[in-house]
C-alpha cells in the first residue's frame, strides 16, 4: 500500500523487470569488470533498501507535521479562551482585554458606521458623484 507521499522508483521496476530478462537467459550472467547479473541484483537492493528508509522517514515527517498542527490547533484553542476569561474577568472595553490582544469594544468602528464614512469621504473627494 502506497501512502500519500510516499516514493516510488521507476528505475528499479526497470531494473527488476531487467534482472527477470536477464536471469532467464543465463542465471549467472557476467560480462567481467562488474558487468553481471549479481551487481546488478546487489545494485537492486541498495535501492529498495534506500528507498524503504526514504519512505520511513517521509512517513516520520508527515507524522511529526500531523503532531505540530495539532499542537499549534490546541494552543489557538487555549489563547482564544485564555482572552475569552480575560473578557469575562476584566470586560471587553478594558485595558486588559487589549493587554491579553483583544480589541476593546469602544475602538471598534461598526460597519454600518464604516460604510457611511466610506460614501462621505467619496462624495467629498469625487463631487460629481450623485448621491
Amino acid at each position: 500500500m502506497i501512502m500519500k507521499n510516499q516514493r516510488t522508483s521507476r528505475t528499479l521496476n526497470n531494473i527488476e523487470a531487467r534482472i527477470i530478462g536477464l536471469k532467464a537467459i543465463n542465471p549467472n550472467l557476467d560480462f567481467g569488470s562488474d558487468r553481471s547479473l549479481f551487481e546488478l541484483t546487489n545494485h537492486a537492493e541498495q535501492i529498495r533498501i534506500k528507498l524503504s528508509k526514504h519512505n520511513d522517514l517521509l512517513a516520520a515527517l508527515e507524522k511529526s507535521r500531523n503532531e505540530l498542527s495539532n499542537l499549534e490547533d490546541s494552543a489557538i484553542t487555549l489563547s482564544r479562551q485564555m482572552l475569552k476569561g480575560v473578557a469575562f474577568q476584566y470586560g471587553q472595553d478594558s485595558h486588559e482585554y487589549e493587554l491579553a490582544g483583544g480589541v476593546k469594544t469602544s475602538d471598534r468602528i461598526k460597519k454600518g458606521l464604516k460604510t457611511r464614512l466610506r460614501g462621505v469621504a467619496d462624495q467629498v473627494t469625487n463631487p460629481t458623484v450623485a448621491a
